[in-house]
């Protein structure tokens, strides 16, 4: 299956009526696992200074874009292929008063021409939806400058065989799910150094499973995200398995 297409996406998983659920789940801004306090704890990791640049992959609402920009002053460009994603994150951006310290755009990063013009790269589980990863990581080692930094988090597989149901889900999703070690040698043949990769699953345990109690316990979250208690209780299983991995990975490219 061919990288999905802005279409699928808004159609799908990220029809506005899908996004709605989600960030009753993640919190306001916030469209991955874990919400603010996972995001503040992975930017603090990426570490952005003051007026460095930084490229946010898959920005979604612009929650990590308004962190950066707020709590360290960073320059933020974040770019979405989803148009439901971008239109609300420019919305949400204009009210946060950060134009001018966050540009939003939709785009495939796939086609960004940036060349040595971002300090650091972040991204929130996204990279799942490209197929083309050489492609991906050549384009980011572009885009940074020498010595810049990379830390992204991805849904991954594991060694063994996929089981028909996860299959199926990967399937539906048009996901392209690699093992972790994958990650690292597509990271060292694009040029990248100093590869940091952690699994990071059974944070993502937890995670899922304080969103679990409050999907089926809180009674604003239930009306509008009942219906995810499932899907949560589906990946929670997989995960405990070791079929659904998640790697959290930090990288630099060379002075």
């Amino acid at each position: 299956m061919p990288n999905v297409t802005p279409t699928f996406l808004d159609q799908h998983q990220y029809s506005y009526c899908e996004l709605e659920k989600y960030e009753a789940i993640y919190g306001e801004n916030f469209i991955s696992p874990g919400g603010m306090d996972t995001a503040l704890e992975f930017i603090g990791l990426l570490d952005p200074r003051s007026g460095e640049r930084v490229l946010d992959i898959g920005c979604g609402f612009g929650g990590s874009a308004l962190l950066m920009a707020r709590e360290y002053g960073a320059r933020v460009h974040g770019i979405d292929l989803s148009a439901n994603m971008v239109a609300t994150a420019v919305r949400r951006c204009y009210e946060a008063g950060a134009e001018g310290s966050v540009s939003l755009e939709q785009r495939d990063c796939l086609e960004l021409t940036a060349n040595a013009e971002f300090d650091a790269v972040y991204s929130r589980d996204v990279f799942l939806h490209i197929h083309d990863k050489p492609k991906l990581y050549n384009t980011i080692h572009r885009a940074l400058i020498p010595n810049g930094r990379l830390l992204f988090t991805d849904y991954a597989c594991s060694n063994r065989a996929k089981s028909a149901g996860f299959l199926e889900y990967v399937e539906q999703r048009g996901y392209h799910l690699l093992r972790i070690e994958q990650y690292v040698d597509g990271l060292t043949a694009a040029g990248f150094t100093d590869i940091i990769a952690e699994d990071r699953s059974a944070q993502l345990l937890r995670i899922h499973e304080r969103e679990l109690t409050t999907i089926e316990t809180d009674p604003t979250v239930n009306s509008i995200a009942g219906d995810f208690a499932e899907l949560w209780r589906t990946k929670i299983a997989r995960i405990r398995s070791g079929e659904h991995r998640w790697p959290m990975i930090r990288a630099k490219i060379p002075a």
